[in-house]
């Protein structure tokens, strides 16, 4: 008797959500090097295990990093269903970044995981793998530990792509700035990284790297 996969092999390679290496961002700015949602979260990853190990060196929290690397990849692939919304339009109405949000979490549920797994795994209450991964997603940046390391490995992601751009002469993105240096500044309502020395200061360096490109726009 033959053995039935529960993985399908060509969709996992070849199906939509694989669409997140074409999906560019900053799309409605000038770039001199694009930069997909697929390498955006690679260095979300990246940054969030780097973040965990320097916070486990220097604190007693103990991180899940199943959890943590599992939400840092996911935590934008509903973008490969749906492109990447530019942060202004996206935000710039609490109602309209609310409907978004559900929009995106629908389409996770009917299309993102389904295609990749035979029925059993989708279906069957023994394996639900595919409510497994949508819950990883959908908690990416939940208020806990993990949460907020990826949710500021993902702002890293951002800065370092922007800083690079700006390095490379693309003083357009330079506007960007003002926004991040805002969002930066939210950092310090979430419980990690007001009740941690350790987190609080990777905040403080990235305040003092804001600070020296704002600084620096009429020079560049």
């Amino acid at each position: 008797m033959s053995y039935i996969s529960g993985l399908k092999m060509k969709e996992l390679l070849c199906g939509k959500l694989t669409r997140i290496r074409n999906v560019i961002r900053f799309s409605n700015s000038t770039r001199i090097k694009d930069e997909s949602v697929a390498e955006h979260s690679y260095f979300a990853a990246y940054y969030a295990l780097i973040l965990a190990k320097m916070l486990e060196a220097s604190t007693d929290i103990k991180v899940d990093y199943g959890t943590l690397l599992t939400r840092a990849l996911l935590h934008d692939l509903d973008e490969a269903i749906s492109g990447d919304f530019v942060r202004h339009f996206k935000y710039v109405d609490p109602e309209l970044h609310k409907k978004l949000d559900e929009a995106s979490g629908e389409l996770m549920k009917k299309e993102a995981f389904t295609g990749i797994f035979t029925a059993k795994f989708v279906c069957d209450d023994e394996f639900k793998t595919t409510d497994d991964l949508y819950r990883h997603w959908k908690s990416a940046k939940n208020d806990d530990v993990e949460g907020d390391i990826v949710a500021f490995a993902d702002f890293l992601s951002v800065l370092s792509y922007v800083m690079n751009e700006i390095d490379c002469g693309n003083r357009r993105l330079i506007s960007q700035l003002d926004d991040m240096y805002e969002y930066a500044a939210s950092f310090r309502n979430r419980k990690l990284f007001r009740i941690h020395d350790e987190v609080s200061e990777w905040l403080n360096q990235v305040m003092v790297i804001l600070n020296e490109y704002l600084g620096g726009r009429d020079a560049r």
